[in-house]
This record gives C-alpha cells, structure tokens and sequence, in this order.
C-alpha cells in the first residue's frame, strides 16, 4: 500500500503516479490532506506498541501496511465551519499538530519527500546557500527590508535588477489569485524604498537569458524542457507571463556537469524528487534560480511525453524493496 498525499484541487499528476503504482501491482491511496479531519480519520495509540490508522471512504489501513509515501502536496486541514468561532482556531491547530505528527510517526517508509525535509528546502535562502556551496552559478541576490542596502544593491549592479517574491501563492504553473511576478526594478520604485522596510523582498541581478529550463528530478534521473518565451515582451522577464501562444515546452538534455552539480545539490538537500527552474543566460551559462520539492511537472509529461510519473512510482517501489 502507497498512500499519495494532495489536496482536493490536485489533479492530473496525482492520478498519473496512483496508475503508474496500480499497473505495476500495487494498492495507492490518494488522501487529500485539506478533508482532514472532516472525511479523514486518524488513530494512533502507544500503548506499549505503537500502532496507528487511517480511516477513508470505509477503509482502513494499519500504518503498518504503508509500503511508502509520496507528499504530492501538503495542504492545511479544514475544519468544520459550524464550529463555534471561540474554539475554531484551537480545533484548526490541533488538527494540524495531528496531521503533521502523524507523517512523522510514518518513519518506518520512504517519502517523497518528508514534510519537514520539504519545509527545509523550501527556503529560498537556504537553496542559494547550497547551490553556491556545490558550483551552480546563481544570480547575485539580496534579501532585505533596509531601503539603503536596496539602493545600494541597485547601484551596484548598474540599475538591472528585479525583484521577486521568496514563497509561493499559486499552485500550478497556470497561477492564479494573489501572486507577484518577477519583475524589474526601475528608479522611480526607489523612491519608494521605505515601503521595503515594510515587507521583506528578494532582488537579485537581472539575467539577460536565451531560454529557461524547468528540470525535473528524480532519484538521479532527470527530465528537462526548455521554454523560450523571449519572442514576448511580457515574458522575458517572468515566462509565466507570456501567452501560451507565445512559447511551447521544448525536450532538452543537460551537459553532464550540470547534472553533477545538480545532483550533488539535491543530495545535500536530502531531496528525491524536485522542481528545478535554471536559465540558459545569453552568455551560454546556466544559471541556478530555485527549486520547488513538491514543484509541478504535468506540461512535460504531457507536452514532451516524458516519463516523471513512472519515474515516481517506480523510486516509491524501488525504495520499498530494500
């Protein structure tokens, strides 16, 4: 039994990988965390053993029986809304102490990926530390909320900078609802400097770029398409705002140094599977802006018919064996 944490939205994906474990003889149960606790339930008792379950749709599997785990997603629980309003909160907390501690006490599988190795590498600061640790090339970068470290970065770097945010608002490579591009920095946002010491933001060097790559990783293996977006105005910037008339997903093979360096990276991060954006520069390097462990890959499986789903289940197997 492999269970397959997502949310109620996910789709695609999360049904790719369930297909891929079944066809190869394996039971996979898709769990929303976000129907927790209203449509899941939890048990789990030390009572000189430690046992645990899980209950859905008239199931229930022993925690015993997990064979491994893949964390598409990890949503907050939802609880219920007829809940007096006085002790919504504490319900909403200890629901999710128990969901997380829950994943904890399932130590005994393989996770792609662990929640708390997830939450670690999520850090956009940390990523810049250790891709710079094992010799990936990245943008020079400043994370501040003091305004005249900002104007002096920005002077430093001859006005060619661009700002972005370091989490995540949107859920798929489509965004949607609140979410800040990448974008550039000019002389007149300077005068609104102070605004920074209100909200700390990321700003790094703006890259002139020939294309940027989305690279999947998993387990050693990877699977790379190339985005060119540079014929739109809009997206030369941030490729998620060109049109999707404007760009097509390209098959791409990495030289094998940056496969290394990659490799290496995620070894340090403790990470089986990522989400890795680069940018091919004009200058022919390739440049390391971030990685999503639970990032979004349905496009190249899809577009270019790459194998990431199978490549998934067949780690969780793998692992599952030894």
């Amino acid at each position: 039994m492999f269970l397959l944490f997502t949310h109620q939205q996910d789709y695609y994906t999360i049904d790719l990988v369930k297909s891929s474990l079944e066809s190869s003889g394996f039971e996979a149960l898709r769990l929303n965390t976000d129907d927790f606790p209203l449509h899941i339930e939890l048990t789990q008792e030390f009572c000189g053993t430690s046992s645990g379950y899980i209950y859905y749709n008239d199931k229930r599997i022993a925690t015993n029986d997990v064979q491994g785990v893949w964390l598409r997603k990890f949503f907050s629980p939802k609880v219920d809304s007829s809940i007096d309003e006085v002790y919504r909160k504490g319900c909403f907390y200890e629901s999710l102490e128990t969901l997380k501690g829950f994943f904890y006490t399932l130590n005994h599988v393989t996770w792609i990926d662990p929640l708390d190795v997830v939450s670690y590498a999520s850090n956009k600061l940390v990523q810049l530390q250790v891709a710079q640790r094992v010799g990936l090339r990245i943008p020079r970068t400043m994370v501040t909320n003091n305004q005249q470290d900002l104007r002096n970065f920005y002077n430093a770097n001859n006005g060619d900078i661009v700002v972005k945010m370091q989490t995540t608002l949107s859920t798929s490579m489509q965004g949607g609802g609140l979410f800040l591009h990448t974008s550039r920095v000019t002389a007149n946002d300077l005068e609104d400097a102070a605004l920074v010491s209100l909200c700390p933001l990321m700003f790094q060097e703006l890259i002139e770029k020939e294309y940027e790559l989305r690279v999947i990783y998993v387990d050693g293996a990877f699977f790379a398409g190339k985005m060119d977006a540079s014929s739109s105005k809009s997206g030369q910037v941030d490729c998620r705002l060109a049109g999707v008339d404007e760009f097509c997903w390209q098959a791409y093979e990495l030289p094998q140094p940056v496969m290394l360096q990659l490799d290496s990276y995620m070894k340090s991060m403790g990470l089986l599977f990522g989400a890795i954006d680069l940018i091919k520069s004009a200058k022919g390097e390739y440049v390391f802006l971030e990685v999503n462990p639970t990032g979004e890959w349905g496009m190249l499986q899809r577009d270019l018919n790459l194998p990431i789903a199978q490549a998934i289940a067949s780690t969780l197997i793998k692992k599952a064996r030894k």
